[in-house]
């Protein structure tokens, strides 16, 4: 097992402890976008080392936007889609 898949192993294992953003609650994609944006440096300058983006599986839209934005962001070391295609687990890495 490489570090990587070990990190998202060890995120997994966290469960409902994993800092989560829900982005359902947003009005429009321009909100969540700024709502995650936000909540990666939250977590990030709390220390975490993976969080779960919730997105919810409809029409994708949500989650093509999530995935653009964390391919961007130099707080995300990696992210993957999780088993039920409705989050995504995301490794962070640090403020430098």
């Amino acid at each position: 097992m490489n570090t990587q898949d070990a990190r998202y192993l060890s995120a997994s294992l966290r469960g409902d402890s994993m800092p989560t953003v829900d982005l359902h609650t947003a009005s429009s994609p321009g909100d969540a976008d700024m709502q995650l944006e936000k909540a990666l440096f939250f977590f990030v300058s709390h220390h975490e080392q993976a969080c779960r983006v919730v997105h919810g599986i409809g029409e994708g839209v949500l989650t093509k936007m999530v995935h653009r934005v964390l391919t961007k962001n130099p707080l995300v070391e990696d992210f993957q889609l999780s088993a039920d295609g409705g989050s995504t687990i995301v490794l962070l890495g640090s403020i430098r």
